[in-house]
């Protein structure tokens, strides 16, 4: 009888241990799932983030990249409007060999203070002008045209900007109107440069 007995304390013993050993064995497969939860969740929010994170600089430099565009298209379309406004309203000079400003050119060249701004530089002007060396008033007047914008640089946009508000024309065509002046002013000194035009009246 007691035989039996330390047999079924012994049997009852090792179920025991058994069952905690396996009890143990699935608390610590839930808790190794709970980590493992916890991590993929974690991971997914690193994910979520960086892909929200990479969508919004994708979103930006879209954005400005169109923006940049849209500018550039602007200030395109501006200068075309200029361009055309100029040549349908008429222009600023006759259509002559030797240009002289119209009716509108002169009000242009009066009132907005490009003879001012262009004496102040003249002698310069007059300088690269004489180094390109013309032989005709065709070139004077096509060089004055490059050389005028010369004028045209940070020291003197503000100005340009003002004359240009003065009489609502664009910088493009004062400087068209200075081009005309200065090109004239250049031949009263230079007369000879005329004898194309005085050879074919």
């Amino acid at each position: 009888m007691s035989q039996n007995i330390n047999i079924d304390v012994n049997a009852l013993l090792y179920a025991a241990g058994t069952f905690v050993i396996g009890l143990f064995g699935l608390i610590t497969y839930l808790i190794r799932q709970k980590f493992k939860d916890i991590e993929n969740k974690r991971d997914k929010e690193t994910c979520d983030k960086i892909h929200s994170n990479t969508e919004d600089i994708d979103k930006k430099r879209d954005k400005e990249t169109c923006d940049k565009i849209h500018s550039n298209t602007d200030n395109s379309i501006r200068e075309i409007r200029d361009d055309i406004r100029i040549l349908l309203e008429g222009g600023l000079s006759y259509r002559s060999s030797l240009r002289q400003l119209n009716e509108e050119g002169q009000i242009v060249f009066k009132h907005s203070g490009i003879k001012e701004l262009i004496d102040e530089n003249i002698p310069e002007l007059f300088d690269k002008i004489s180094e390109i060396n013309p032989k005709n008033y065709y070139e004077v007047e096509f060089q004055t045209e490059k050389i005028i914008n010369d004028i045209n640089n940070e020291n003197n946009l503000e100005k340009l900007k003002s004359c240009a508000e003065k009489v609502n024309f664009p910088i493009k065509a004062l400087l068209f109107v200075g081009s005309v002046y200065l090109s004239n002013e250049y031949l009263k000194k230079r007369p000879e440069l005329l004898k194309d035009k005085q050879d074919n009246k």
